[in-house]
């Protein structure tokens, strides 16, 4: 993202690095597990320690599958419509590894679609599956984070998971989900089901997960549905994961078996990644601990550790363990407002989530004021959406929808998904956005498009297969002449007359403007016929009343076509003094 955003400087640039993942958690697990009878289970990846691999590359599974006789197929399942799945391909002596409980490396298709998918071993009986663990994917240098705090859904003001969090947390195209725990409310009155559901609903995502457990979670369900190990690691290009079991009801700092664990998983030799922990308690205990002996500075800056994602209800309000935090500078600490509708312990009721894009040594977050607050806010439900125009489900061979921007920062890197109709399996045209992704399944096109929105922007793209609409040819070009008069050049490029109605905005108000050749008073939108080659200029006032000294967007939209976007030029205002 870029704009108006936060940047906290972090540590280490980090160099390329392959993309296969080492399942701590997983192992710790299955050291700890008896000589009796084993259950049939797939251990790693899961759907709270998923794996990334890049198309052609490989990862580790574990899974154990006792008295098994011949080897099983194991496949990747994409389960979001179109369906569709891939086999993989396993190296050594598959049947023998699976019934002494793994590993075994497998290969994934060097076609296969960049996505998050469930992974599934299919023996006698029932198959076994992990839900979106595996996310095929190029992760090098730049990554985004999505954190989603406390939910403790069952409350009796939440008594369902906020659906409406899915489409706003995959329109901002994550690389990874990070979720700090408390899922399910001590009261909740089916917690079977409930995680059940909880389930369901992380395997929406587009992204895959890296799930906390927090002291309202219970371990045995936790360790049913999200991992084995309330304890692991997640390695996604130059950045590592780090999952911690630190809550009120087990601190860290009285764990030494999970220390020593940590100190190993945070050192390992000759790897130059960037560092993330993840834990539930709003105390960093392990912080603390090195605190207290003395090694604080030093072990964060040996571990690489940049950035600590906590759990919570509420914003970390920069006050609460300032000390400590300041003393592991130049870690960042984040905590995020609670992810549900929950009310309680000083919550707003909304939904709320967290974006950090990480760069090597920088972190960037997105927030929901013109100003750089310190420590940021987070951003609540609502911030960003895509509406649809029609429905999205394969049927059609046109689809159109429109992205709004409801903040006052510039959102960049977002994306879509759009699945269409087209038996020839042609090239799809894009209005209004880009093709970053193409598959075809059968007689269906699965399309990625990405678009940046400007500050409380929009845009309206349009995709299809067959003849692309006409778009009105017409070039903006936006000058400032003095700090307080724009003027919009707008010249109609092609060869047919076309007709448009320009709209000026800045900070989610729309400006009037005049036409530069007329001696008319000012419109708010004015329908214009341009003749071939021609152009017109208009002239629009920048208000200063009401508005903070500071940089903003000056944007300029052409509605009246079937795509709009639009043309901004950064604008810097005086408020009045």
């Amino acid at each position: 993202m870029d704009g108006h955003q936060t940047t906290h400087r972090l540590m280490l640039p980090c160099a390329k690095l392959a993309l296969v993942v080492a399942c701590c958690a997983v192992v710790w697990a299955t050291d700890q597990a008896g000589p009796g009878e084993r259950a049939a289970a797939l251990l790693a990846p899961t759907l709270g320690r998923p794996v990334f691999v890049a198309p052609g590359g490989g990862f580790q599974l574990v899974a154990q599958m006792p008295g098994l006789t011949e080897p099983p197929a194991i496949v990747l399942v994409a389960r979001q419509a179109p369906r569709h799945e891939h086999a993989l391909v396993p190296r050594g002596d598959v049947t023998m590894a699976l019934r002494d409980g793994g590993p075994i490396d497998v290969t994934v298709p060097i076609n296969l679609p960049e996505q998050t998918y469930d992974l599934a071993i299919r023996g006698p009986g029932e198959p076994l599956v992990a839900r979106h663990c595996v996310a095929v994917a190029r992760v090098d240098q730049r990554i985004r984070l999505v954190h989603l705090s406390d939910m403790d859904i069952g409350d009796l003001t939440a008594p369902r998971l906020d659906e409406r969090l899915i489409g706003e947390v995959n329109l901002l195209a994550p690389t990874l989900i990070v979720a700090t725990g408390d899922y399910l409310d001590a009261t909740h009155p089916s917690r079977e089901a409930g995680w059940d559901a909880l389930v369901d609903y992380f395997s929406r995502f587009d992204a895959p997960a890296l799930m906390a457990c927090g002291d309202h979670d219970d371990m045995t369900l936790y360790s049913q549905h999200v991992a084995p190990s309330p304890i692991g690691v997640v390695d996604l290009g130059c950045f590592r994961g780090v999952v911690l079991l630190d809550h009120p009801g087990a601190p860290l700092d009285e764990d030494a078996a999970q220390i020593s664990w940590i100190e190993r998983a945070m050192n390992v030799p000759n790897d130059d990644r960037l560092v993330f922990a993840v834990a539930n308690s709003r105390l960093p205990n392990l912080l603390r601990r090195w605190r207290d002996q003395g090694q604080l500075a030093e072990r964060v800056r040996g571990a690489r550790l940049g950035l600590w994602l906590a759990g919570g209800h509420t914003d970390w309000d920069g006050v609460e363990n300032r000390e400590l935090i300041d003393a592991a500078a130049p870690l960042m600490f984040v905590g995020t407002h609670q992810s549900s509708s929950a009310t309680r312990e000083g919550v707003t009721g909304t939904s709320h989530y967290r974006v950090i894009d990480l760069d090597r040594g920088r972190a960037d977050v997105l927030q929901p004021t013109h100003e750089d607050r310190q420590p940021p806010a987070s951003l609540p439900l609502g911030s960003l959406e895509l509406i649809w125009d029609g429905i999205n489900d394969g049927t059609a061979e046109r689809v159109a929808f429109t992205a709004v921007n409801r903040l006052p920062r510039r959102a960049t890197g977002l994306a879509a998904t759009i699945v269409l109709r087209n038996p020839k399996q042609t090239r799809p045209w894009v209005l209004g956005a880009r093709l970053a992704n193409l598959t075809h399944v059968g007689e269906q096109s699965v399309c990625r498009v990405v678009f940046d929105l400007p500050e409380f922007g929009s845009l309206r793209a349009v995709i299809g297969i067959g003849s692309a609409p006409r778009m009105p040819a017409v070039s903006v070009d936006v000058q400032m002449l003095a700090s307080e008069m724009a003027t919009i050049q707008l010249t109609n490029g092609g060869d047919e007359p076309t007709v448009v109605q320009p709209l000026v905005r800045l900070d989610g108000m729309n400006l009037p403007y005049r036409l530069a050749e007329a001696r008319t008073g000012t419109v708010m939108a004015y329908t214009l016929r341009l003749p071939p080659g021609k152009s017109v200029t208009l002239e629009a006032e920048i208000p200063t009343e009401g508005l903070a000294t500071g940089t903003y967007e000056l944007q300029v939209y052409l509605r009246g076509g079937p795509a709009w976007w639009a043309t901004s030029k950064p604008v810097e205002v005086r408020g009045p003094n």
